[in-house]
């Protein structure tokens, strides 16, 4: 019923949605119209396996799980977990990524704090590429979280997908974008005597080995479906 809504909502602007973000990923059009595809055994079958895998809060899953258009004035959207539709009047807001580039030029520090509520910079903005992460107890004050290394790329268009990330481009390019970042955090990690697991794949044997491993690459991938803001994603991960 809900999806029926948003169709029609949709058609009063003159506009159909002519695929579904979800299966999409799997390259499964749709049967038929919105309201009966999303009410249909292969759209369960592929939210189940895609957009709602197991031990991940649906709080969090359902934060990569809308499906966004444009309409006169403004966007509307529908979430593939729960239902939802939300209208916006004017341009959505797209969390900014903050890049070291941005840093460096200044002016960012807001977009960041909007992108990521609750976080603070600890260093100054030369900082955040230094070759050690500082300790936990260096941190100005206690209950909040610091960024203390900065992203390892961004999207080339706002609000890009995965397939607007170079980092994702290849095993290779994953690899050489986040080995030194996990390099850093398990040395950290170490003098406190803990050994962090992955939380993505099924085992794990060394972190700063594991994650810019092709196998880790090639399970997270899974996770990060094309379609949608990698910053959305990233709020599930």
């Amino acid at each position: 019923a809900r999806a029926g809504e948003f169709s029609q909502y949709l058609e009063i602007h003159t506009i159909w949605i002519n695929e579904c973000k979800v299966c999409v990923q799997v390259g499964r059009g749709m049967r038929g119209d919105f309201q009966a595809h999303v009410g249909g055994p292969y759209h369960f079958k592929d939210l189940s396996r895609i957009g709602l895998p197991d031990g991940v809060p649906l709080s969090e899953a359902r934060e990569a799980l809308w499906q966004e258009l444009c309409v006169p004035g403004g966007a509307a959207r529908f979430n593939h977990a729960d239902g939802v539709i939300e209208v916006c009047r004017g341009q959505p807001q797209i969390p900014a990524i903050l890049s070291a580039a941005d840093l460096a030029a200044g002016g960012a520090t807001a977009q960041h704090l909007v992108a990521n509520p609750g976080t603070q910079l600890a260093l100054r903005p030369g900082e955040l590429s230094s070759a050690e992460l500082p300790a936990v107890e260096s941190m100005p004050e206690e209950n909040v979280w610091w960024t203390v290394s900065d992203y390892i790329g961004q999207p080339t268009t706002t609000g890009g997908d995965a397939s607007r990330c170079p980092f994702f481009a290849s095993r290779n390019a994953w690899k050489a974008a986040i080995a030194a970042p996990v390099q850093k955090l398990c040395r950290l990690l170490e003098k406190y005597a803990v050994y962090p697991e992955c939380d993505i794949c099924d085992r794990c044997l060394g972190f700063d080995g594991h994650v810019p491993a092709a196998k880790h690459f090639d399970s997270l991938r899974q996770r990060v479906p094309d379609g949608i803001p990698i910053v959305r994603v990233a709020l599930s991960l």
